[in-house]
């Protein structure tokens, strides 16, 4: 009787230590985190974290299809296509990789969109330097308003247009600017919580394989 008494507190005694051993790998696993932790995605702020971030990312690529389908339709061929292909085809791996819990296949994701936010952040602000400096960029926007508003031949009316088309490029810039920055952030997020479940399953796994 006293044996097995003894057993018993032993089988506590290590699952009690399995336990604390989960515990401090999982303290270290939410200690690694680069990103802010995330309940929800605002972008679709009506859903789940999970199917939000799922949505987000299929909006992405329908908007970068919807986007540069029109640009190469009005421009013919634009070098920059190549990086919205390679965005999109990352994206699609991301998509798998969630459905398959796969870490390699969503981080591949993360890196891809940093540099894709790094090039759209120098080509948005090379855009906005050069209609705010260039006379070319101006004569552009007048010869437009001359276009579009024939009536309009006052120099004040024109140089109201001016400013005008000014904002609307500065809005139409920073504005998609925060919304991937925001998204990278939530993906970011979504990507270490992912982890951290799977590393926390695996964890309490091989614990109790180990007790066992």
């Amino acid at each position: 009787m006293d044996s097995e008494i003894s057993n018993d507190q032993e089988v506590i005694s290590t699952t009690s230590e399995t336990k604390k051993v989960v515990k401090r790998k999982h303290g270290r696993i939410e200690s690694k985190r680069n990103f802010p932790k995330m309940k929800q995605c605002w972008l679709c702020c009506c859903f789940s974290f999970d199917f939000s971030i799922k949505l987000s990312t299929v909006l992405i690529i329908i908007w970068f299809l919807i986007y540069k389908t029109y640009s190469f339709v009005k421009k013919k061929f634009d070098i920059d296509i190549i990086i919205y292909i390679f965005v999109i085809i990352s994206a699609l791996i991301f998509l798998y990789g969630v459905h398959k819990r796969n870490s390699f296949c969503m981080n591949q994701y993360l890196n891809v969109f940093l540099l894709y936010l790094i090039y759209y952040f120098l080509y948005s602000n090379i855009t906005l330097i050069k209609i705010f400096t260039m006379d070319s960029s101006r004569d552009d926007m007048k010869e437009t308003i001359r276009t579009y508003f024939p009536e309009t031949t006052d120099n004040n009316n024109i140089e109201l247009f001016i400013c005008f088309f000014k904002f609307f490029f500065i809005f139409f810039k920073i504005v998609p600017l925060m919304i991937y920055i925001y998204y990278f952030l939530a993906v970011g997020s979504y990507i270490e919580t992912t982890e951290s479940n799977i590393s926390k399953l695996e964890s309490i796994k091989s614990s109790e394989e180990s007790i066992q």
